[in-house]
């Protein structure tokens, strides 16, 4: 019996430290949530009357924001929105795919 104790605790202790790996695990992963480029565009330009969103080059740095119908583009606050919408961070999965962006928090 004296054997089996520790045995038994060190079993105990093995299983309760890969339940807490796991579940720290799954509560950085966080939740995820597309971006609307049109609501960035307008939250970064709110003063504007007119918002137009174009992805100009195929990656995710490729969608910009042209306002009160002007030729001149600009970057979209991707960062930004996730920030102020959830107070989170703007990641992608793959650069060369604008509709990879997500927000994570």
């Amino acid at each position: 019996m004296k054997k089996l104790l520790p045995m038994l605790m060190a079993g105990l202790i093995a299983i309760s430290g890969i339940t807490a790996l796991n579940y720290r695990s799954a509560s950085a992963a966080g939740h995820k949530a597309d971006v609307d480029m049109v609501a960035a565009c307008k939250r970064q330009f709110e003063a504007a009357y007119s918002h137009v969103v174009k992805i100009v080059e195929w990656n995710v740095m490729g969608w910009k924001c042209y306002i009160n119908n002007k030729d001149y583009a600009h970057d979209i606050d991707v960062k930004g929105w996730c920030k102020a919408k959830y107070g989170g961070t703007a990641k992608y999965d793959d650069f060369n795919n604008p509709y990879s962006w997500y927000c994570e928090y």
